[in-house]
Parts: C-alpha cells; structure tokens; sequence
C-alpha cells in the first residue's frame, strides 16, 4: 500500500514522537513512526518534495512561505528545514538514516521530485 505524505505533516503532530523532533527527517524514522506506518500496511511511502526549495515572492509579500516544496532551486539537496539540527548530523545523514528506518522495517521510500523550468 502506497502513503503519500509530507515530512513535517506526518510528524508535526504525533504525540509520541518528541517534540523537539516532530517535522523532521529524525522524526520520519523514528521507531514510533516507523511502527505506525506499519500498523497501517504500509509497503511505500511517497514523500512530497524534500528538495531544497525557495518560497515564491507573492507568498513572502503576503507574509507567507511554500509550504509544500513545489518551487524547488537544488534537486538534489535535502531541505535543512525538515533537519533537527542535531549537533554533528547534517540534513542529509538525518534523511539517510530515516530512509535507511524505513527500509529495515520494509518500507520503500519514493521521492517525489519536481521538474520546474528555471529561467
């Protein structure tokens, strides 16, 4: 079974996860997590784009921001905003460990990865 989902809208608000972890990579494998996405049946987890992604100038004028990643500028740099900040891991090693959570529990990982025209 396929799950679409947004790294820091699944985990902003599980109340299992910690606090100071909830909207982030670490938080997407961490074991509650893990466990739950398992407890649902699922085989794959589609994760909304986690590219590195700038938010539109209307958005910032309205006093906004791109919440879903659809404006992305590094296809192949992780986001630091979906990072926990833990000392000596950077954004990319805490995905890494996250994907390689999910995968150990059985779960595949898909991307989904947008194709913007740049100017």
């Amino acid at each position: 079974m396929i799950y679409e989902a947004h790294v820091r809208g699944l985990t902003q608000q599980h109340p299992e996860i910690p606090e100071t972890l909830r909207g982030t990579y670490a938080a997407l494998g961490h074991p509650v997590m893990v466990n739950y996405l398992r407890s649902l049946g699922i085989t794959t987890l589609e994760l909304l784009p986690v590219a590195h992604f700038a938010s539109e100038p209307r958005l910032l004028q309205l006093g906004l921001s791109n919440y879903w990643g659809y404006n992305p500028f590094a296809l192949w740099a992780v986001d630091p905003r979906y990072a926990s900040g833990q000392p000596d891991v950077t954004p990319l090693q805490e995905f890494q460990q996250a994907v390689k959570n999910l995968h150990a529990a059985g779960i595949e990982v898909l991307l989904d990865v947008v194709f913007n025209p740049h100017r």
